[in-house]
């Protein structure tokens, strides 16, 4: 979990956790459904990506590899976010992508900034831009 305590900070840290990086797929589906915006958009890298291409991106990336939490950083929220009604978060995240097919292991990173906004009575990601690159191969085909 991030390592900064504010309230908004955890829950989205929370989000992330059980979407990526925990091993259950039904608990993934099911956070991606009740945590996204139905209007929820992405901009990775400077694409944007429509909400429902990048909730079909999870579960895709998750049927070909195990992701493993190295750490996570929140680097700032705005002065106003609340869980109970919003507001923006980043933070810092180092993870293992590991490929379930050839056992190939990628260090990547990726600093997030969320929104989330309050969407019938409850708080959901409404956006998320998304710097994100491989650090290194730690090993698998890209070592040989």
């Amino acid at each position: 979990m991030a390592q900064k305590t504010t309230e908004i900070g955890n829950f989205v840290d929370r989000i992330f956790t059980d979407a990526f990086f925990q091993p259950d797929d039904e608990l993934s589906l099911k956070t991606v459904k009740e945590s996204f915006a139905s209007d929820f958009e992405a901009n990775i890298n400077g694409v944007t990506i429509p909400g429902e291409v990048y909730k079909e991106a999870i579960a895709s990336s998750r049927a070909k590899s195990i992701f493993k939490l190295v750490k996570v950083e929140e680097v700032l929220a705005s002065h106003d976010a609340d869980k109970s009604t919003g507001g923006s978060v980043s933070h810092y995240t180092e993870f293992l992508d590991i490929d379930k097919e050839t056992g190939a292991v990628k260090q990547e990173s990726s600093l997030t900034i969320v929104t989330c906004a309050e969407q019938d009575g409850k708080v959901v990601f409404k956006s998320l831009t998304e710097i994100h690159r491989l650090i290194f191969y730690i090993r698998g085909p890209a070592l040989a």
